[in-house]
């Protein structure tokens, strides 16, 4: 063993960059809670500090990022409160279809085994969507009460547009009719009724 002495080692030996950051690490901590306090419970201990007598109180004001999810903090309060505000709703309602006849025909001759065909022009003075159309074959001495009936879907189309739709009508009634009153002209009209 030597005989020189043990130096010893303690906080006079360490170099002078080391003092400092542990001086800075110190305050930083001390800093980091009072913020942590005054985040968690309102209270802030440094006000007395830094504010002088008579002084006017001040709010901060949350930045409003999107009016949809605005937010609004009550700050009198120790414990911050949130509040979500949402716009009222609007809704649209779809305007459904309104069918106008515009002309009506026959869409050829009656025939004895398939019966009256017809056809009709429609009108759309209402939204998008389908309707449908009945189509009566009606006797002239009984305008009251209809010899056939046919039901038809009127296509989509858009507001003002015209569109054709038609359906050929057949009851036993008028198939009898028919077989007994051959050829000429007949006594029949016809009406177009629109339902949704």
């Amino acid at each position: 063993m030597s005989d020189q002495p043990v130096k010893p080692t303690g906080p006079q030996d360490e170099p002078p960059y080391k003092k400092w950051s542990t001086i800075v690490g110190a305050i930083g901590a001390v800093a980091a809670a009072l913020v942590a306090v005054h985040t968690l419970t309102g209270w802030n201990p440094l006000k007395d500090m830094t504010s002088s007598k008579g002084s006017a109180t001040t709010t901060a004001r949350v930045p409003v990022v999107n009016e949809a999810d605005a937010l609004t903090r009550d700050t009198y309060t120790k414990q911050p409160t949130w509040t979500r505000t949402t716009p009222p709703t609007t809704t649209t309602t779809r305007q459904r279809p309104d069918f106008t006849v515009v002309t009506v025909e026959w869409n050829g001759n009656c025939d004895r085994s398939y019966g009256c065909p017809m056809k009709a022009i429609f009108r759309n003075d209402g939204g998008w969507g389908t309707a449908t159309a009945t189509f009566d074959v009606m006797h002239n001495d009984d305008p009251n009460h209809y010899a056939a009936r046919c039901n038809t879907v009127i296509p989509s189309v858009e507001n003002g547009s015209v569109t054709a739709a038609g359906c050929t009508a057949n009851s036993p009634w008028l198939q009898d009719y028919l077989r007994a009153h051959r050829g000429g002209s007949l006594p029949f009209t016809f009406k177009v009724y629109v339902t949704a």
